[in-house]
């Protein structure tokens, strides 16, 4: 409720600043109503056709909707609008990944993950994602672990530990699927 007061308020206020119409469509995609929290995210384009977080939220508020060729040309809005920017790459690659279009989400997200430099772990943890749809289970979890701040050094070495242990508890317990 606090963020539906806000956001109206600001509208009342401020009705031709983007962040007013951002709020309010920041509120119903909380809500998870995607298709009335479209229409503000558009609203929140129009005063401010360069608000690259709004391109970026109108677009998961269409892959919310199961809507990918508009989200997909979302992103690629965002990504004209800041092409050094690395979040719009990676909503790119998610969409692609959440669409099962597994090589390019590969591209978008390795893009993503040289855009910033290595360090943002959403990137990790989607690169993990990917890594477990293609059933390259060893890669994904040194994705994963490094998405929770661990280095490329120790990542490989806690895999094994990880892939170890969940073999020996394989074995101690075949017909336990708890």
């Amino acid at each position: 409720r606090p963020l539906f007061r806000l956001a109206h308020e600001w509208v009342e206020t401020s009705p031709k600043e983007a962040r007013s119409w951002f709020a309010v469509a920041a509120y119903y995609y909380a809500c998870e109503r995607y298709h009335i929290a479209q229409r503000h995210f558009c609203r929140a384009t129009r005063p401010d056709p360069h608000c690259v977080e709004a391109w970026i939220a109108f677009g998961a508020s269409f892959a919310a909707c199961d809507e990918s060729d508009q989200a997909l040309a979302s992103f690629r809005a965002a990504q004209r609008l800041a092409p050094g920017n690395h979040t719009s790459l990676l909503y790119i690659g998610m969409e692609y990944l959440r669409t099962n279009h597994l090589v390019l989400a590969q591209h978008f997200l390795k893009a993503a993950n040289e855009s910033s430099g290595g360090t943002d772990p959403l990137v990790k943890s989607e690169t993990g994602v990917l890594k477990l749809n293609q059933r390259k289970y060893s890669q994904a979890i040194t994705w994963f672990l490094m998405a929770l701040g661990g280095t490329k050094e120790w990542a490989p070495s806690m895999s094994r530990i990880l892939a170890s242990s969940v073999a020996s508890s394989n074995r101690s317990s075949p017909g336990d699927l708890t």
